[in-house]
Parts: C-alpha cells; sequence; structure tokens
C-alpha cells in the first residue's frame, strides 16, 4: 500500500530527474567554453585571453562613434573589385593569372606545373636567369634567349640549348635543353587573353 511518505518521495525523485533532464539539455545545445569567436578576440592573435580582457578593460568608459564593421568590410570589398577592373593605359598588363616563381631546372630535365586557368587563350611568359658566381660581382642574370631551343653542329655532334614551353588549359611544361649553359633556373607567368 502506497503511504504517505511513499508518494513524497516519488514527487522528490521526479523533481529531481525532471530539474537535472532541464539543467543538461539547454547545456548541450548552447556553444560549449572552448568555441572560438573571432568577433571576441580583440588583438586578433587566434585566442580569447587575458590581452583582450585587458585592452576592454582599459577602454571601459570611454566614447566615441561606433564603427559597423560589416559595412567596412563591404566599402572595402567595393573599392578592391573597381581596382581590379580598372583598366591600366595602353603598353601595361595586370598582374599574371599565374605565377610560378622561381624553379630550378637541370639541363635535360622537364617540369610541369598546373596552373589551372582552363583556357588555352593564354599569353605565357618564359624568364631565366644564371646564378653567376665568378668575380668582380656575382649576381644573378636574366635573359629571355633561346626560348623555343638551338641546335647547333659542333664537331659532327649536335647540341641543345635553350627551353621549351607546352601547356594546355591546366598545365604548363617547361623543358631545358640537355646541353644549356644558360639558365639554372626558369620563371613562367601566365595572363588570359579576353575575348575581343
Amino acid at each position: 500500500m502506497i503511504t504517505k511518505r511513499h508518494l513524497i518521495v516519488v514527487v522528490l525523485l521526479t523533481f529531481c530527474l525532471a530539474s537535472t533532464l532541464f539543467m543538461i539539455v539547454p547545456t548541450r545545445s548552447s556553444p560549449g567554453v572552448g568555441d572560438y569567436d573571432p568577433w571576441v578576440d580583440i588583438n586578433d592573435d587566434g585566442q580569447i585571453c587575458g590581452r583582450d580582457i585587458s585592452i576592454i578593460s582599459r577602454a571601459f568608459g570611454t566614447y566615441g562613434d561606433p564603427i559597423n564593421k560589416t559595412a567596412l568590410l563591404l566599402d572595402l570589398l567595393g573599392r578592391v573589385e573597381a581596382l581590379e577592373n580598372q583598366s591600366l593605359p595602353q603598353g601595361y598588363i595586370g598582374a599574371p593569372a599565374y605565377n610560378s616563381g622561381w624553379i630550378e631546372l637541370d639541363t635535360g630535365w622537364s617540369v610541369t606545373m598546373l596552373h589551372g586557368l582552363n583556357t588555352t587563350k593564354l599569353f605565357v611568359y618564359l624568364l631565366g636567369r644564371t646564378n653567376i658566381t665568378s668575380p668582380p660581382t656575382p649576381r644573378w642574370e636574366y635573359t629571355m634567349g633561346s626560348i623555343g631551343g638551338d641546335f647547333y653542329e659542333s664537331n659532327g655532334e649536335y647540341d641543345c640549348f635553350g627551353a621549351w614551353v607546352t601547356f594546355t588549359n591546366k598545365s604548363v611544361s617547361i623543358e631545358r635543353g640537355y646541353s644549356d649553359w644558360r639558365w639554372d633556373q626558369v620563371r613562367v607567368m601566365i595572363w588570359k587573353i579576353p575575348e575581343p
């Protein structure tokens, strides 16, 4: 038989169980302690710490004109787009759509780089340089010579100089001649040619 005492124990247990469930469910759905919020990271060091609190506490109680950060970012994006669409004076070209940087290329070797421009309507610029280590002034010597390669006969043997460029809509390949002594490094820059 259920007594008054049993009924009170059941009610108290039900209340405790319900209270525990109501405390656990909202905790699991809300952001945790370890979630990073970049808007709270005042000094942009990737960590929300005492330095951020220090910056806020020093500025506490001050007044000024508020800044709408979203509007500021949208304005900056509009300016960048305007600069990108700005035409250059005749005879000048903008930054290349692809720039390989300087690449070591041994004689007789080739290298293929992915440019991913998805077109073959390209202007390809190949530049080479040689490391001059002899005195009086060690330096890099830059040249555009021998693009496409040269063959010449010396004592009945053919030597191969220069570099070749072949490209597809996704990649560019450079091959250095097996007798070339002019280029230690090569660089490829590519511009897309717009349709007229």
